[in-house]
């Protein structure tokens, strides 16, 4: 499919520009508890690559609560939890205890 092409394209021209491994892109985040659809509602709009590739991002809050949910071990999830914590040493605790509805922090 030429589509899928173009977005394999643009997302290592990406990850060339950024230093990025050629698997950054991936949708691994499809498969966990923390995956829902409203997702998209709770992003925002980035940046357009190539314009093929749309980037959205989440606020650190949100995407330390995905991590915290679904805490993969095969994956860097544990590693993520401690840099977004050690970045973001201003967050706020009560924005992250609930993910989709469900609470994730007792």
């Amino acid at each position: 499919m030429k589509s899928e092409r173009a977005l394999k394209d643009a997302a290592i021209s990406v990850g060339d520009k950024y230093g990025l491994q050629h698997n950054w892109l991936n949708s691994d985040f499809k498969n966990t508890d923390s995956y829902s659809a409203k997702l998209y509602e709770h992003s925002k709009y980035y940046r357009e690559f190539a314009n093929v590739l749309k980037v959205r991002i989440v606020e650190p809050e949100y995407l330390l609560a995905t991590k915290l949910r679904s805490a993969r071990p095969y994956k860097h999830d544990l590693s993520d939890i401690i840099g977004i914590i050690v970045e973001e040493k201003n967050m706020n605790p009560k924005a992250f205890q609930y993910v989709m509805g469900t609470p994730i922090l007792a």
